[in-house]
């Protein structure tokens, strides 16, 4: 049977569409996925989802250019991309491929990565890329062309899945995994091919970006900045008040962060102790006279 694509863009920018050469069959924009899609130089086959992101502008350049547009209530229990699924699956789509960033809300990010794996999609194959991680929803069998050395996770949804794996530094045969149990993660592509096969539940594969090889690669605190010992230097502010007069103030900056010399993490800094007065020291008297000029003149 011949495979329909579908490419779903939501919340995302135009440098995620960047490797696409080709515009897909059936393109659908979801909320603010539509400026991705515009500035890609693309018109979508429909705009759906509540539309609070998507500018009015670019929603009526979208219709202008023949469009389809699908307000939803701003109240729904869907998310914009569940129902860009739904209208993929209802247009015939087999092959979906969904395009949204890695940041944003938590919430949503979660919602997105479990609406994938819904029952009602399960007719279409469904990959995606999230950021720079990619996913697949896995059931029955599946083979995927990666490259050896790469990240490699398995995260069963709904429940447990029974799970065949090869082509990864920890294979499985047949054994169960939980979405209450991290078994799945961190893994490693061997093989060109990874092979994976499904016998119960639903699984979603993930690739995440190869993790850095060695110290110069790894990121660094910069301790430029962060291994101050002093206190800084204080600061003079000087006002000029209603009636020629003046007042100088004189602050001190709150200390600096410092790095622990054992964890390399930031550590507190140190509270400084409140002098103690010493017997028969008094404070100096106020003058009520305007306090004297900065020797740089600065005012």
């Amino acid at each position: 049977m011949a495979s329909h694509r579908a490419l779903i863009v939501a919340a995302s920018s135009a440098d995620q569409l960047a490797n696409l050469r080709d515009r897909p069959p059936l393109l659908i924009a979801a909320d603010s996925g539509l400026h991705a899609v515009l500035d890609r130089g693309w018109t979508p086959d429909l705009v759906i989802g509540d539309l609070d992101s998507a500018t009015a502008a670019a929603v009526e350049t979208a219709r202008s250019a023949g469009a389809a547009v699908e307000t939803a209530d701003i109240g729904k229990d869907e998310t914009d991309l569940e129902l860009a699924l739904a209208a993929a699956i209802t247009r015939g789509a087999t092959d979906i491929r969904i395009v949204v960033r890695s940041d944003g809300r938590l919430d949503h990010q979660l919602a997105n990565l479990a609406v994938l794996a819904a029952p009602q999609f399960a007719a279409a194959q469904i990959s995606g890329a999230i950021g720079e991680h990619e996913v697949w929803v896995i059931r029955g069998e599946r083979q995927l062309q990666l490259e050896p050395g790469q990240p490699f996770a398995l995260v069963p949804i709904g429940g447990p899945a029974r799970v065949t794996s090869s082509g990864v530094a920890f294979p499985l045969a047949g054994e169960e995994l939980s979405p209450f149990s991290g078994r799945g993660i961190a893994n490693t592509v061997t093989d060109p091919i990874v092979r994976l096969r499904v016998d119960r539940g639903v699984v979603i594969a993930l690739s995440t970006p190869t993790e850095p090889s060695g110290p110069d690669d790894a990121p660094r605190l910069d301790r430029s900045r962060t291994t101050t010992t002093g206190s800084s230097p204080p600061l003079t502010l000087r006002l000029v008040l209603v009636g020629s007069a003046s007042l100088t103030l004189r602050l001190r900056a709150s200390p600096t962060w410092r790095t622990s010399p054992r964890t390399g993490h930031p550590a507190p800094p140190t509270p400084r102790a409140n002098p103690t007065p010493q017997p028969g020291h008094h404070p100096p008297p106020q003058s009520d006279q305007p306090a004297e000029p900065s020797p740089t003149g600065a005012q």
